[in-house]
């Protein structure tokens, strides 16, 4: 684990103070084409480009969260995002697998599938910058 070759003390006090270090501010937000009409402007999305110290911040923020949540068996037994040896991939073939077992017990099975693909035009800019 990253952390440990930094003094999580020191990390862990500056999650709790809740305080952003001036490094952790700084960004350049560039505009980054979608798809469609290059000419309209709904057409792009934002993208920040962070400092070096900024990704090593998250990258350490990460692994310290995810560890409190395997550690403590926080997490559901069907996660399988962001955890090791286990993906999207994996989450398809459980659900495959569920499909297939209850057809041949000839039961029925429904799904309910949401597209997320334009969730962030729908977030509110004022919300994400506090």
């Amino acid at each position: 684990m990253l952390a440990k070759f930094l003094n999580l003390s020191h990390l862990q006090s500056i999650i709790t103070a809740g305080t952003c270090l001036d490094h952790l501010k700084y960004t350049v937000i560039k505009a980054c084409f979608k798809k469609r009409d290059k000419s309209q402007i709904s057409n792009y999305r934002p993208v920040s480009l962070l400092t070096g110290f900024s990704k090593l911040f998250e990258l350490l923020i990460f692994h310290c969260l995810k560890h409190n949540l395997v550690s403590n068996n926080i997490l559901a037994n069907k996660q399988y995002c962001f955890l090791d040896n286990v993906s999207t991939a994996s989450a398809i073939y459980k659900l495959i697998e569920l499909i297939f077992s209850v057809w041949n017990n000839k039961e029925h099975i429904m799904g309910l599938f949401c597209d997320l693909a334009k969730a962030s035009d729908y977030i509110s800019h004022e919300l994400l910058i506090l």
